[in-house]
């Protein structure tokens, strides 16, 4: 059990440190890449954008809406656990899809300034902490 969490603490930080490397030295320093400074109510983002983004929000709440009902209903079985770690993969996968999104919409938008280099990386990020979390789980527990 100990294990698995020196296995994910060691494998999380390598993650982030590869993408702070990727995404400041290589992105921004190398490639003079600038990160884009995009939030979800940003006055120069198109309506539709935002329409989406508030969506993939409310599916996200949803979805942990039927987690948490589901964590009740089942309390006399041991699932919590397996539960909990899919709740966790979820927000992660989500934020991944959510990173995926604003790089087509960059790529979309402003081909030129290569900014969804960012976002891109992010998303890779995400799912290979997602993967960690997962074969860590798989493995050790």
């Amino acid at each position: 059990m100990h294990t698995a969490f020196i296995v994910l603490i060691f494998g999380a930080l390598g993650i982030l440190v590869g993408f702070i490397i990727v995404t400041e030295y290589i992105f921004k320093r190398k490639w003079n890449i600038p990160r884009s400074k995009i939030s979800i109510f940003s006055v120069e983002r198109k309506l539709i954008y935002t329409a989406i983004e508030i969506g993939l929000f409310g599916l996200l709440i949803l979805i942990f809406i039927i987690l948490t009902f589901f964590i009740l209903i089942t309390e006399s079985v041991d699932l919590s656990p397996f539960l909990s770690l899919l709740s966790s993969i979820m927000f992660t996968l989500f934020s991944a899809v959510l990173s995926t999104f604003r790089a087509f919409e960059e790529w979309k938008e402003n081909k030129s300034q290569r900014r969804y280099y960012h976002d891109i990386a992010a998303a890779a990020t995400f799912i290979s902490i997602a993967t960690l979390m997962g074969l860590t789980h798989i493995i050790y527990l």
